[in-house]
């Protein structure tokens, strides 16, 4: 455990960044944003050994792969929601010259029993 203060709470902040990415709670991310810089300001001052730089350089790529990660989570499930819309939203057919055609669908009555 680095004995620098500033070290101490950057860790501890970069572990609550991965809590939050983890959790899902990207809202926080922005909250951590101005204490994060701040810290690494006061980094270039810290008596940091150049293993406690790289517990922080580990962190910092753990937490860069974590936000990938949860980037090309939320683009695939953006691209499953558009594909189930455009289900929903009909059939697509290519008509006879060649053009995108949206044939009429009749959707059935819902019928509610009691």
């Amino acid at each position: 455990m680095p004995r620098d203060p500033c070290l101490t709470e950057l860790l501890t902040l970069l572990n609550a960044e991965t809590f939050a990415i983890t959790q899902g709670d990207y809202a926080v991310l922005d909250d951590l944003v101005a204490r994060k810089l701040a810290l690494f300001e006061l980094l270039q001052q810290a008596r940091a050994t150049p293993q406690d730089l790289r517990l922080v350089s580990d962190h910092l790529a753990q937490n860069q792969l974590l936000l990938e990660a949860a980037r090309k989570g939320i683009g695939a499930a953006s691209d499953r929601l558009s594909a189930l819309r455009k289900v929903r939203d009909g059939l697509q057919v290519y008509d006879q010259s060649g053009q995108f055609a949206q044939p009429p669908i009749a959707r059935p009555e819902l019928v509610k029993k009691a």
